[in-house]
């Protein structure tokens, strides 16, 4: 007898609310939220290799397989994504040329994993003809979760000739991953950054429809790291790093009519450093 089931079904939904609110002429808030929610299963695998004596016909290379067979028994591995945020926008208009925003940003994913039941050795191949049930628990059982929160605030300014905007930018966000299997060498992560910024830029008018911009940013970031390798507690597993960057902006652009305009510029990006999770020595 054998029982057959659809697979990797897809299940995932989202919600999304904004409302804008104009209490007076010179002062405009704005708030969004949102919410996602995954409960899809995971694709089906199929080995390319197994280990000697098991007998996985679809396993090394064959194909024409039946993709919904594999060298997994008992229940195959569940997850769940679940992710909210939201965005405050507050904008005030000082007069006609000079306006004050802030911006407030929030985010917080989660996933949880039960992992999956690996059919690996020729002891449990033969306990599974008896009959016995060789569901054991997998050492990818875990969760994630990975939360921050951003603030900016800006001044920006729109005369005839300039426009420019200056302003600060600050983010917390902490990560971390846990496995909940009892023993498991499986690694559990921590991380912390929070990095800040201020920045510049400016348009001037030359004339002619060309305008010439400018800008800077300069950006810190502290890291901090933490992984736990739960068989080699006597080490430590503990890391930190700082990083900065200036980086400029320049371009220049001509406005050849109403309906046509052209643009060069250069910029430089920034991304920082990482860390790799590897077995301390």
């Amino acid at each position: 007898v054998e029982h057959v089931r659809r697979t990797a079904n897809i299940d995932s939904r989202a919600q999304r609310a904004n409302l804008l609110f104009t209490p007076t002429e010179k002062f405009e808030p704005e708030l969004s939220v949102f919410a996602i929610q995954d409960y899809s299963e995971a694709g089906v695998p199929v080995p390319l290799q197994v280990f000697p004596d098991i007998n996985i016909p679809e396993a090394n290379g064959t194909f024409n397989r039946d993709l919904t067979r594999t060298e997994i028994y008992g229940p195959l591995g569940e997850g769940s994504i679940k992710n909210v945020g939201g965005a405050l926008n507050m904008r005030y208009f000082l007069s006609d040329s000079i306006e004050f925003a802030s911006i407030t940003g929030f985010g917080d994913m989660k996933t949880t994993s039960t992992g999956n039941t690996l059919f690996v050795s020729l002891a449990m191949q033969e306990a599974k003809e008896r009959g016995e049930d060789v569901t054991m628990p997998s050492n990818n059982e875990g969760r994630t979760r990975n939360e921050f929160w951003t603030q900016e605030f800006n001044a920006i300014y729109s005369g005839e000739r300039l426009k420019g905007v200056v302003g600060l930018y600050y983010i917390n966000e902490e990560g971390q991953s846990r496995s909940t299997t009892a023993n498991s060498p499986t690694i559990d992560q921590d991380r912390i950054t929070k990095a800040s910024a201020v920045f510049a830029q400016g348009t001037y008018m030359v004339g002619g429809g060309v305008g010439l911009t400018a800008g800077i940013r300069y950006t810190r970031e502290e890291a901090d790291f933490t992984q736990f390798y739960r068989q080699q507690l006597g080490v430590s597993q503990n890391a930190n790093e700082t990083f900065t960057s200036t980086t400029p902006k320049l371009g220049i652009n001509w406005e050849i009519s109403d309906n046509l305009m052209t643009y060069a510029s250069w910029t430089q990006g920034f991304k920082s450093g990482g860390f790799n999770p590897i077995p301390p020595n």
